[in-house]
């Protein structure tokens, strides 16, 4: 990779995370990078809950 695809990687991801993590939703002060990290990490607990207590969500 040349050095100016570098410097677009090492560029671009803290920008992005600091836009995603710089303001907060009106009325709620959480930031979209919260709520994104909330709903990653709830999905992985309900599954897991889930299929520790071998629940089916959906009926096939």
């Amino acid at each position: 990779m040349t050095q100016d695809g570098l410097d677009i990687i090492t560029w671009f991801f803290p920008t992005f995370w600091k836009f995603f993590n710089d303001w907060k939703i009106p009325g709620t002060d959480v930031t979209p990078a919260s709520w994104f990290i909330f709903f990653i990490v709830a999905g992985v607990v309900l599954t897991l809950i889930s299929k520790l207590l071998g629940v089916s969500w959906f009926n096939k």
